[in-house]
């Protein structure tokens, strides 16, 4: 009562000297106190363990959501040049670090997602196999590559 009374009044230390109290006691009592929504105010000591569970899990969410964006900003460092590429580009950037982001629910999942590509596009991409004139090319450029590097 003396905690929403200070509240109230906005004057910590009138507040304590009307209650006969040390302003530091009643700063102690504030610190102490819990709110709830549309609960009344309780010390620490009188939560529940259910009530101390989930202000636990709460905290743990916000670090593992914290932990997702920092998850997300090293996909970004680590790809930003591929962003403005091409998919073919994304897809390789994705294949060749899958393993450096593992999740549980799959190594690309979440790097398709901050790479803003579908997973299904990258797994047809993955399936696919060179057209015969990709197949071609890449001979002609052995090739020429051999040439060149024999003379």
């Amino acid at each position: 009562m003396a905690v929403e009374l200070s509240e109230a009044k906005g004057s910590l230390k009138a507040t304590a000297e009307e209650l006969g109290i040390t302003p530091q006691i009643l700063t102690r009592w504030r610190r102490e106190r819990v709110v709830t929504p549309g609960t009344p105010a309780v010390s620490r000591a009188q939560v529940s363990q259910e009530q101390q569970e989930i202000i636990r899990l709460k905290k743990e969410l916000k670090q593992a959501e914290l932990d997702r964006i920092a998850e997300a900003t090293r996909y970004l460092k680590k790809g930003g040049r591929h962003l403005l590429q091409e998919r073919r580009e994304i897809f390789r950037f994705i294949k060749a670090h899958q393993r450096e982001f593992p999740v549980e629910t799959g190594p690309p999942v979440r790097i398709c997602k901050v790479l803003l590509v579908s997973r299904s596009s990258y797994y047809y991409w993955l399936a696919q196999r060179p057209t015969k004139r990709a197949s071609e090319n890449e001979a002609i450029t052995q090739l020429i590559s051999s040439l060149f590097t024999s003379q």
